[in-house]
């Protein structure tokens, strides 16, 4: 079992490279035979089973969130030099975070994933003088995070000296090789990196100069051309406003703030309430419509003036992940972004018995991610939005089916549909079918008002949005229905307080 960590110079040291099919009968071959420990494990498993604390989206969310604020500021960006291992914490550091992973999840989504992780077990000692296991990955940070990005299960190669993956079989290089399928061909690199953690373990890499996603300075370089524009603008949040709808924008709103970076300037991150009232030159009639922004939502380009990036999102979602990270799943060919759901038909009503419309790719208009200045979105003008029908904009008939993004399911969780277990792993959740904002509902069916209370209820800091609900109290069952807490019939020498049951069916 390998356990020491020798020193060896500070150097990439090359074992091999050359063609896949070439390293047959060489050392390097030998090597992975003789290895007992070396596996082919899936990433969610390895999640599971180590402490690994992966939390890409708060951290790239985060990236995306500075180089926003330090690009309003006024700070001069460099983008001749945001390759070159900036330095950390300037804007060219944050912007290099931001494009990297735009251009890697993009990448990823287009053209798939042709070259797996590396990485090793290695135990830590925990303050309870106990044992836990970390997976090691250099390279490939950036694509292990995309993998929780992306919500990708993909194959890991792992070297398990410590049997955490024991009911996993050993494999040999020409099992791991088989993960590399590029069909630009395949020339790989054997190498052992200069990291104290890795134990000498060596990595394959693919160097075909054209393989997927390799190459990557000029490959970064040429998607930061493209995508320059999007990412030069702020990024603005609308959320959608029902006059109907008590405090339920105020909610949302107050889950985003809860979720940005406090570090940073929270001046800088733009979040608009859609009122229709408020929107010069609206004038179409309130028909046939569920909520006061039904259609208005799809003026976000127009009111972002075609720039940037923009957002809009449903009144009655809370956010439990930081949403500036949405901004990373859209690329330059992309008109929009959104959670692509296939339900099935399942409920005719919503709210206080309103009817509840359905057609294709129902509830995608829910959370949408819009490229302002793409040309399908510059089709998105007022008098088009004023007089389009509603299968016209609901339906994405103003874009085409393949610019359309998608995103994890994990980002439009909808109580009703999906299952109440995957709620509590959500970025966001949408109580699509009605809650306490709406006047005079009976909102016992409605499931997870726990976890929309505890944004409804909390203290806001930091933000002139307040709560105005007259009820303060969750939808938690009161003990004093059952025992009488306030008149106990004896005390206890150390003030112990023995209650008496409360009858409730004499009530």
């Amino acid at each position: 079992m390998i356990i020491d960590n020798p020193i060896i110079d500070d150097f990439y040291h090359v074992l091999f490279s050359g063609k896949k099919e070439e390293i047959r009968g060489t050392q390097i071959e030998r090597y992975f035979n003789d290895f007992r420990h070396v596996r082919i494990v899936p990433y969610y498993t390895i999640r599971e089973r180590t402490n690994n604390e992966q939390k890409p989206i708060n951290h790239f969310a985060t990236a995306v969130q500075s180089y926003q604020s330090a690009l309003q500021d006024g700070i001069e960006l460099n983008t001749k030099t945001f390759t070159d291992s900036p330095q950390r914490g300037t804007i060219e550091f944050f912007y290099r975070w931001t494009i990297k992973m735009n251009w890697l999840i993009n990448d990823i989504r287009k053209r798939g994933c042709c070259e797996p992780i590396w990485g090793v077990i290695r135990p830590n000692q925990t303050k309870f003088n106990e044992v836990e296991y970390s997976y090691h990955v250099h390279p490939g940070t950036f694509r292990i995070n995309a993998f929780e990005l992306m919500d990708l299960n993909q194959d890991c190669v792992v070297f398990d000296a410590f049997e955490v993956f024991h009911d996993f079989p050993k494999v040999s290089l020409a099992d791991i090789l088989n993960l590399y399928d590029d069909p630009a061909g395949t020339t790989v690199e054997v190498s052992i990196l200069q990291q104290d953690t890795s134990y000498m373990t060596p990595q394959v890499l693919n160097m075909k100069s054209k393989g997927i996603n390799c190459s990557m300075t000029p490959s970064l370089k040429k998607h930061e051309r493209k995508v320059r524009h999007m990412f030069k603008h702020p990024i603005q949040i609308f959320i959608g406003y029902d006059s109907r709808h008590g405090d339920a924008t105020n909610v949302c709103h107050n889950s985003i703030i809860d979720r940005l970076n406090r570090q940073t300037s929270l001046d800088h991150v733009k979040i608009h309430h859609l009122d229709t009232s408020k929107i010069p030159g609206w004038t179409r009639e309130y028909k046939n419509q569920s909520t006061e922004f039904s259609y208005s939502r799809f003026l976000v380009p127009y009111l972002s003036d075609y720039k940037g990036i923009s957002i809009f999102v449903d009144d009655d979602f809370i956010f439990r992940q930081n949403p500036l990270a949405l901004a990373l799943y859209l690329s330059d060919e992309h008109s929009v972004a959104c959670v692509k759901h296939n339900f099935e038909h399942k409920f005719d009503t919503k709210f206080n018995n309103e009817k509840d419309v359905w057609y294709p790719k129902k509830l995608w208009s829910s959370l949408m991610v819009f490229n302002n200045a793409h040309e399908d979105c510059k089709k998105l003008t007022l008098e088009t939005v004023q007089e389009q029908t509603g299968k016209y904009l609901h339906q994405f008939e103003w874009t085409d089916e393949g610019k359309i993004a998608d995103l994890p399911k994990k980002w439009n969780w909808c109580e009703g549909y999906d299952y109440v277990m995957d709620a509590h792993q959500s970025h966001a959740l949408h109580w699509t079918r009605g809650g306490p904002w709406v006047k005079g509902m009976d909102t016992r069916h409605i499931a997870c008002l726990e976890l929309y209370d505890y944004h409804r209820y909390r203290s806001v800091r930091g933000t002139e949005k307040e709560f105005t609900y007259e009820a303060k109290q969750v939808s938690m069952l009161d003990i004093r229905e059952y025992y009488d807490i306030e008149n106990p019939i004896d005390i206890a020498e150390d003030g112990t307080r023995i209650c008496q049951e409360i009858n409730r069916d004499v009530r």
